[in-house]
């Protein structure tokens, strides 16, 4: 038997190691196999072996494909994460890329933590489901039998499914909380009983994505099992499914102790930079204040911790199959329209008619999906600790699985410039360009604000290669060229300066910043 990586997605099946069958990249190799030396018996062995080797090959170049799209992708700065593919139950694709942490350079590995974001909500309804199956409560349970002092009747059910119509306990939190409060659910909970704002619309009338919903679930999960909510995760789900590194966390670190944690990274377009959120004004605020409430978020999980979730959810090993089916299926309206959410999962079918289960998580800093294919059994888990758009992955994957033609996901052109201005030379700003500029989303703005980013931070011949390319995209924009003289004058290249300033003025004659530059650099 040949031995392949027991964590490879290359490894062979136990039915071909049976055979003595593996294979690595494009090789199909057979070892130690006594064929029979009748021809009868060779006619039969022979297309077996063909019909293993062929799909083998099949699925390698499949995973090839991925592969060949994701490495593009970290090449490029456009992907930084940690991503695994499966299907019927066996992993295909499990790799990370990238950094956990860009200051110290530590590298993502499938144990690094993730900030899971509304991920958790999952988590958080098969806790309210295992104490349901136990006959602790009721879905239909009101939630003024566990929080009597908030005014809102409305059921578990409704909670579960976004239906509730209750108000957003973040956009209260954000206008009575300090900033730097870490607040938890109990000051959550006590400023909604406090201020007692109106409900959005009666409970059932429609859908509406509310958080307030899973924090309250989370804590009646406490009231019920007598645990803290960390606490049970630990006991009821993550230790016995061998989910050890998964905890719940807040989310704001001393990032100069932690380790082993993805930070999340946004990007600062007047810096051309990633920096962490609590260091840049637009959110600072939020994540420095809301950072201790749980259930609508809160886990942080591995790549490795979150297969191990994939394997339970397939094998049915926390609640019974009817009431893991009822988490899979979206609840009603009033009306008796879907809602399109079941318990903890969007429920839906794509474009091209295949039924999905899925979730996605965003906070500030880091953009996560895990989307289950019903018919297909095949399941995408998405890990990402910046904001660098890649859209189009889960088509993508799903496609290139089924073998067909896909399209390479999107992203956007200003923030592929700036991650190539980040990590390389002037002269990789244009060879970025050139490899991503055909499945991109291109907005004139966006790319000059990078190039002043750029420029404003001292990297002047970084932005002139990025107003270069804004002045190709855009030849009829004055302010495209504007922007192009600034940096060449910046640079000391009067001449050129001149150059594009004309043209700016050309373009638009009242531009009067244009008029003042030529005065400025003369004859």
């Amino acid at each position: 038997m040949c031995e392949c990586h027991p964590n490879s997605p290359e490894r062979a099946s136990p039915i071909a190691q049976g055979n003595a069958l593996c294979f690595r990249k494009n090789y199909v190799f057979v070892k130690n196999c006594v064929f029979a030396k009748t021809t009868a018996h060779m006619r039969y062995l022979l297309p077996l072996f063909l019909l293993f080797a062929t799909s083998l090959h099949a699925q390698d170049a499949r995973v090839a494909r991925i592969d060949s799209m994701m490495t593009f992708a970290a090449g490029h700065g456009l992907f930084n994460g940690s991503i695994f593919v499966s299907e019927k139950g066996k992993l295909l694709y499990h790799k990370s890329f990238g950094y956990a942490n860009y200051d110290t350079r530590e590298p993502v590995t499938e144990n690094t933590l993730f900030n899971l974001c509304s991920v958790t909500k999952q988590f958080t309804a098969m806790g309210i489901l295992m104490l349901m199956e136990e006959g602790k409560l009721n879905l239909d349970d009101s939630l003024q039998k566990y929080f009597p002092e908030l005014p809102y009747t409305v059921t578990l059910r409704q909670m579960l499914h976004h239906i509730s119509g209750l108000p957003d306990y973040m956009q209260l939190g954000m206008q009575y909380w300090k900033e730097g409060a870490t607040a938890s659910n109990r000051e959550a909970i006590a400023l909604l009983a406090e201020y007692k704002p109106a409900m959005l619309f009666t409970p059932g009338e429609r859908f509406q994505y509310c958080n307030t919903g899973y924090i309250l679930l989370a804590s009646i999960i406490e009231q019920v099992s007598g645990m803290g909510y960390a606490d049970f995760l630990k006991k009821r789900i993550f230790d016995p499914l061998g989910m050890t590194q998964t905890r719940v966390y807040p989310t704001v670190f001393d990032e100069s102790r932690q380790k082993g944690i993805a930070f999340g990274y946004v990007i600062d377009p007047e810096q051309a930079k990633l920096i962490l959120p609590k260091n840049f004004a637009p959110y600072k605020k939020q994540v420095t204040t809301i950072t201790g409430t749980y259930g609508d978020g809160g886990i942080f999980s591995c790549s490795h911790d979150m297969w191990l979730w994939e394997q339970a959810l397939e094998a049915g090993r926390l609640v019974k199959k009817e009431t893991l089916e009822a988490a899979f299926t979206s609840g009603l309206l009033n009306n008796g329209q879907a809602a399109g959410y079941g318990f903890g999962w969007f429920v839906s079918t794509d474009p091209e008619g295949r039924r999905l289960t899925q979730h996605t998580g965003g906070w500030p800093g880091h953009r996560n999906a895990f989307i289950r294919f019903r018919d297909s059994d095949v399941s995408l888990l998405v890990l990402r600790n910046n904001e660098i758009d890649f859209m189009g992955m889960q088509p993508a994957v799903i496609r290139i699985l089924e073998g067909k033609s896909y399209n390479m996901p999107k992203t956007s052109l200003a923030q592929a410039l700036c991650m190539a201005a980040l990590e390389g030379k002037p002269s990789d700003i244009p060879v970025a360009y050139e490899a991503v500029k055909n499945s991109c989303t291109i907005r004139e703005e966006d790319i000059n604000n990078i190039g002043y980013g750029l420029l404003n931070s001292g990297r002047q011949q970084h932005a002139l290669e990025v107003f270069k390319i804004n002045t190709t995209l855009f030849p009829d924009s004055a302010n495209a060229f504007d922007s192009l003289g600034e940096a060449y004058l910046a640079l000391g290249d009067r001449t050129h300066a001149k150059d594009n300033y004309s043209k700016s003025l050309a373009l638009n004659p009242g531009n009067e910043g244009a008029k003042k530059a030529l005065d400025k650099i003369g004859n």
